[in-house]
């Protein structure tokens, strides 16, 4: 039988207050979130569980640093204008593709959440960056 874990105290990344709970801080927050998009990247299976979604959005709101102002103002960060989301067609530039499928893959949400702006699919620059990073490991 495996022995229980030490109630720690805090650490500032993460402690267990319980054999079934635990509390995170918004590193290991990030940490975990980075961990399950991988995941869900990979395995199809899980890649549209409600579950899976909801733990991954959870982690996320823990993890993102504390935003002022109203609910309902997006942060430079969502906005569909910042550098940090691309469109289909700087996809399949990355990935050597035609913008045909690049847009198959944006809407699979392959790169995770997808936006829609004036009609064009918006996808986050680092999740593609980092498909092409786990796509080249794989075939190197």
């Amino acid at each position: 039988m495996a022995p229980e874990p030490q109630v720690r105290a805090w650490d500032g990344l993460a402690v267990a207050i319980s054999p079934d709970r635990a509390l995170l801080g918004p590193e290991a927050a990030r940490m975990l979130v980075a961990a399950l998009d991988f995941y869900l990247r990979r395995e199809a299976s899980v890649r549209h569980s409600p579950q899976a979604r909801h733990v991954r959005d959870v982690l996320a709101l823990v993890g993102s640093p504390t935003r002022i102002g109203h609910a309902d103002v997006r942060s430079e960060d969502e906005s569909a204008s910042s550098s940090a989301w691309i469109t289909t067609a700087d996809v399949a530039e990355q990935l050597g593709c035609s913008r045909r499928h690049a847009s198959r893959l944006v809407t699979a949400e392959v790169f995770g959440q997808a936006l829609r702006r004036k009609g064009r699919w918006l996808v986050r620059r680092d999740e593609v960056t980092a498909y092409v990073a786990m796509r080249n490991e794989r075939t190197a």
